[in-house]
């Protein structure tokens, strides 16, 4: 990933338990719209196996990656289990990456439930805080479906328990304004979309949270970066790093060099000396 020009990468998400995911098909294409729905389910091996390769790994870098937490994907494990089920994550991988984040918003779990419920992520935050290494970030995942005044919310416990930040979002359950065909949807059935048409929905999502958060806090945009413009886009709505996942499945890794020459481009022309600079000229 370093060698292909990311500047940092995140790995996850990881469960305290393993899990073998979801039923196989769970990841669909849909190269009508530049999108893909998947339903993967959490697939990993679990908090302990992967926090002991990890740690040789990130030995031999001198590149930032960031650990995501979620939890283990079974529906036997609700409320105070559920709690614990992170919280163990947590504590065996606080000393490692160079930021945690916790995925409350993933759509793709047997029990279709996540922490975004106000009451629930504030007990999941009061454990963790417990637990909690003030060294590394710790920051949070959102959903792009959910209302303003459900993400105001959030955002004022993520202040409240002095969070470092937040990635703006997960995947989409909403199938609206799709090119595929209804039919094809239907036989794909449940899981979150991602691509092309999650930009917007996201990126009115991230600017939401920029005009909010703190300036210490860290934004990290996602969804939908398919090219120079739509990274622009993504800095233009108050991110202060972008992630790509979907772009390099229909773009291919070289979209990686393309975006970051394009951005030097664009500096060189407007006389700016770097990222930092470029990134407030775009939301002047």
């Amino acid at each position: 990933m370093q060698a292909l020009g990311f500047g940092f990468e995140e790995v996850g998400s990881i469960t305290w338990e393993s899990s073998k995911g979801n039923p196989k098909p769970r990841l669909f294409r849909l190269p009508e719209d530049e999108a893909i729905i998947n339903r993967m389910g959490l697939n990993n091996e679990g908090a302990e196996k992967i926090a002991q390769s990890l740690k040789s790994e990130l030995e031999d870098l001198d590149f930032p990656v960031g650990v995501n937490i979620a939890k283990t994907h079974s529906p036997d494990i609700l409320g105070d289990l559920a709690i614990r089920d992170y919280v163990q994550s947590y504590q065996r991988l606080r000393d490692l990456g160079s930021y945690h984040c916790l995925n409350i918003s993933c759509p793709n779990t047997a029990e279709g439930k996540t922490f975004e419920d106000p009451a629930v992520l504030r007990d999941l935050l009061s454990a963790i805080s417990e637990e909690r290494s003030y060294a590394t970030p710790l920051l949070i995942k959102l959903s792009p479906d959910l209302s303003k005044e459900q993400t105001d919310e959030l955002l004022n416990l993520a202040m409240e328990f002095e969070l470092d930040g937040f990635v703006v979002s997960n995947t989409s359950v909403d199938r609206s304004e799709l090119n595929a065909s209804p039919n094809k949807l239907s036989n794909i059935g449940k899981g979150g979309l991602s691509g092309k048409p999650l930009a917007k929905k996201s990126n009115n999502v991230l600017n939401h949270v920029h005009k909010q958060r703190k300036p210490h806090q860290l934004l990290i945009g996602v969804g939908g970066v398919r090219d120079v413009n739509s990274a622009i886009d993504k800095f233009a709505s108050g991110a202060d790093l972008i992630q790509i996942y979907t772009g390099l499945v229909f773009e291919g890794p070289a979209l990686v060099k393309r975006i970051n020459s394009a951005l030097v481009d664009r500096m060189k022309r407007d006389g700016l000396e770097n990222i930092e600079e470029l990134k407030l000229s775009l939301r002047d």
